[in-house]
């Protein structure tokens, strides 16, 4: 007998060893299962992957009619698999929703077709489909505790300067800081407060020698007849310094783009190639030998100074998997972790969820959008004199208003998460 307690001890401590090793070492894992509802069945294909601060899980759900659905949510789960447990389901004419529901009767979101396209919420709302309406009212009669987020409305915070030239909304996440470009210096927003750093004495309309790198908001010295120092702002705590270097640099210059949090530049008269690393508040020569340096895409190689010199070449987004560029070989696709997004060119922006290439998600629309940047999984661009930003959590909403974007929007406004 005392041998038996033995065993069921040692047993049970190997599954309690053997729980902790699944919640907090494994970083990843695959799950196949199936849910019914009275008029269905769903089959349920569930990968998360733990990448940094991230927790991943991405879902393809398919119902017996061979429906799809795509999903993704970055959620601290303690690693746990089969997250799902139980789906509600809405059907108007050719609106066909779904809710995927986790313990606690909880629902992050609500994942519609629209004939056979997957549209977000945002989406309905913007095409005049209010129907999801009725069932997300029915779940929360029924005790469901939903996103109620993506009911608010976007009211401006605070203004700055006179006429109100800038104004910042109120849905702008404390986390996020947004950059805009004001001529002789940058307006930093965040947590409903703006703030403006002055370092130029005179104007420079056009944004082509400032850049936003990591926390850093880095511009050449145009004031100065050769371009060989620089001003650095901690967008987050507004100090400010002036790199300044023995390098003879001529105006004719430009920015190649930026590695490892790194700014790298070209000297087109001079030949040379030059680093800036804002941390470290250092600018140093790069190019050796006639030899530059360039990101292909995947990692940072040598490239002939000739190259860089005879036309601009800018660093490549990161690389994509070959059948994603070959199914959507017109597009500029922009990498998250794992999902990707796409501008068309009707100002309709979407979303591919994970590995699942065949699918997309119709996130939102807006006529003129453009100058579009990931960051996190949300989504930011202009439109007229207005950046927007949409997330799956808060649907689309207005960050910022700046009237001059209407006359002049390239490489104004940037963005910085921390």
């Amino acid at each position: 007998m005392k041998k038996m307690i033995n065993i069921v001890f040692i047993l049970g401590a190997l599954s309690l060893l053997y729980q902790f090793f699944v919640m907090f070492l494994m970083n990843k894992h695959d799950a196949v299962y199936s849910l019914k509802t009275s008029n269905n069945a769903y089959m349920i294909h569930e990968n998360f992957e733990k990448e940094r601060k991230y927790n991943m899980y991405y879902f393809l759900i398919t119902d017996q009619n061979k429906k799809n659905f795509v999903y993704s949510i970055d959620r601290n789960l303690n690693r746990q698999s089969r997250i799902i447990k139980e789906i509600k389901t809405y059907q108007n004419n050719n609106l066909y929703c779904i809710a995927p529901v986790f313990k606690k009767k909880a629902i992050d979101s609500v994942l519609c077709k629209l004939g056979e396209t997957q549209v977000s919420t945002t989406f309905l709302k913007q095409a005049g489909n209010n129907n999801v309406l009725n069932f997300t009212a029915n779940l929360k009669k029924e005790g469901y505790t939903l996103n109620e987020e993506l009911d608010k409305e976007t009211p401006i915070k605070s203004s700055y300067g006179n006429g109100k030239k800038i104004s910042i909304y109120d849905e702008l996440d404390e986390s996020l800081y947004l950059t805009l470009w004001g001529y002789n210096g940058v307006y930093i927003l965040n947590n409903g407060e703006i703030e403006y750093r002055d370092f130029l004495r005179y104007d420079h309309y056009e944004n082509d020698f400032a850049r936003l790198v990591d926390k850093f908001y880095i511009s050449i010295n145009t004031d100065n007849t050769e371009y060989g120092s620089f001003y650095v702002v901690n967008i987050k705590d507004g100090g400010r310094a002036q790199i300044d270097s023995d390098f003879t640099i001529s105006k004719n210059s430009y920015f190649n783009g930026i590695y490892n949090k790194k700014l790298y530049y070209t000297d087109i008269d001079n030949r040379k190639q030059y680093i800036l690393d804002p941390s470290d508040e250092e600018l140093k020569e790069v190019s050796t030998n006639d030899k530059g340096k360039f990101f292909d895409g995947e990692k940072l190689v040598d490239i002939d100074m000739n190259e860089l010199v005879s036309t601009r070449k800018y660093f490549n987004l990161p690389k994509i998997d070959e059948k994603l560029q070959q199914k959507y070989p017109d597009k500029q696709i922009f990498k998250t972790l794992k999902n990707k997004y796409f501008l068309d060119s009707d100002g309709s922006v979407y979303k591919i969820v994970g590995d699942y290439i065949d699918y997309k998600i119709l996130l939102f629309k807006i006529d003129g959008f453009k100058e579009m940047k990931i960051v996190n999984d949300k989504v930011f661009g202009v439109s007229g004199d207005t950046v927007f930003y949409y997330s799956d959590k808060k649907g689309l909403r207005k960050a910022a208003l700046n009237r001059e974007l209407v006359y002049n929007y390239r490489n104004i406004f940037d963005v910085y998460e921390k």
